[in-house]
């Protein structure tokens, strides 16, 4: 077979293979004739096709020697590049980093995010995070804020019986109790789309930690979802850390009033118009900013309940809807208001008859500073689109960052004297 050293045929391979070469041409000629071979021919026949045969087993035991050696040679190679691989991890400049500014990194990773829990689980970054190396680990899980962001679809929960709710929620509860050991007394921030179906073992899970919720969003698309915030006996917990609160979606069954107990409150998004407990009960005056998200809400009305005010967003503001129309003569003061946003969408009105006027003649804002408008629906190929069948284009100039003046012919309420920012946007903006 081959040789060791040098690669090459040895002595007795090359005689056989030259056996071969000597009847080549005469067993092609005896093959295209269809003729027998003589009787004299047919031993010699006989004995070169036995060694050609044991040349060919030779050749497979050869290849299969080669193959096994090409194959630790690859697993050797395969182990050095691990090799290399961790002497530059241990040489890599993050090594270097404090772990405080380690978890200042993640801290910004995790921010912009939720841990995003539901039926249909996908890996969020604090659990990637933690399964990097120890020293990782051990910074993520030690690092509360991380762990403090969530986003439960507690959507499409169909549970017949006690026991199918508890096989239902066990994916979910486990993953939720997890984030809630690992937050410590982190404040929450709390994404909750809800359905008619409320796994109440979860939610009471949440709210025995209610005194650390800081942000919380509801929403949902049905029309029926039951109370979830009223423990047993009555009572309402505390949130003494909660700022921000955002319904979304439906109406909730939800009373605002459930959250009179949010001495920190002073973000709020509603989809409905407060009911009369509502407007008794809650703390009112705490309110600086405010979206007014459906067109069943009373926009003006609203905004009286709110003494100081500082922001406000509405959406789809209509006439007869949200924009009650009070006699012209009728102004809304809203003395500490900075910067307000007015999303349109699919808004049909002749130019006469202007929503927008409509709006902002009913307010005195001596303390604005920007006005946004801004449409969901409308393509920004087409620059006049906004303009048409909304408001006279000579109502509002553009502007490059300065204030259209009156002599632009804006007309501009000469009740915003303080306003110096103001933005027109065509191109769907989504908050």
């Amino acid at each position: 077979m081959f040789c060791q050293v040098c690669g090459k045929l040895d002595a007795e391979t090359r005689s056989t293979t030259d056996r071969f070469n000597e009847f080549s041409a005469e067993i092609v000629e005896l093959l295209r004739s269809n003729i027998a071979p003589s009787p004299s021919r047919i031993p010699s026949i006989s004995r070169t096709l036995l060694d050609a045969e044991a040349d060919l087993k030779n050749y497979d035991s050869e290849v299969l020697r080669l193959q096994s050696r090409i194959q630790f040679i690859n697993d050797k190679r395969r182990l050095l590049k691990q090799h290399i691989q961790k002497f530059k991890s241990l040489s890599a400049p993050i090594r270097k980093l404090p772990t405080e500014i380690l978890a200042h990194i993640f801290r910004i990773l995790c921010d912009s995010s939720y841990i995003c829990i539901g039926r249909y689980v996908r890996r969020s970054t604090p659990f990637l995070l933690a399964s990097i190396c120890k020293w990782w680990r051990e910074v993520a899980i030690e690092h509360s804020p991380l762990w403090s962001r969530m986003s439960l679809d507690l959507f499409g929960f169909r549970v017949s019986s006690k026991q199918d709710a508890e096989t239902e929620i066990s994916p979910i509860a486990a993953p939720v109790q997890l984030c809630l050991a690992r937050s410590k007394v982190a404040p929450l921030t709390i994404f909750m789309h809800l359905d008619w179906a409320i796994p109440h073992k979860l939610i009471n899970m949440l709210l025995e930690h209610a005194d650390r919720w800081h942000d919380v969003t509801f929403f949902t698309l049905q029309s029926n979802v039951p109370d979830i915030l009223t423990r047993p006996g009555g009572n309402l917990p505390s949130y003494p850390m909660l700022e921000s609160l955002r319904f979304r979606g439906e109406p909730f069954a939800n009373s605002l009033a459930s959250f009179r107990n949010a001495a920190k409150l002073h973000h709020l998004a509603i989809t409905q118009y407060p009911s009369d407990k509502d407007i008794q009960d809650v703390p009112w005056y705490q309110i600086t900013s405010l979206d007014l998200e459906s067109d069943e809400i009373g926009v003006l009305d609203t905004i009286e309940l709110c003494p100081n005010l500082e922001f406000l967003s509405i959406q789809s503001p209509e006439p007869g809807g949200n924009l009650i129309l009070d006699p012209p003569t009728v102004m809304h003061r809203v003395s500490h208001l900075t910067e307000m946003k007015v999303y349109l969408e699919g808004i049909a009105l002749s130019a006469h008859l202007n929503m927008l006027q409509l709006l902002i003649n009913r307010l005195t804002l001596p303390s604005l500073t920007k006005l946004t408008i801004a449409s969901l629906r409308f393509e920004p190929d087409d620059p006049d689109s906004i303009f048409q069948g909304l408001w006279a284009r000579d109502e509002f100039e553009r502007s490059s960052g300065n204030v259209p003046t009156a002599s632009q012919g804006v007309g501009l309420p000469a009740d915003w004297p303080g306003l110096h920012n103001f933005v027109l946007r065509e191109a769907p903006e989504y908050v």
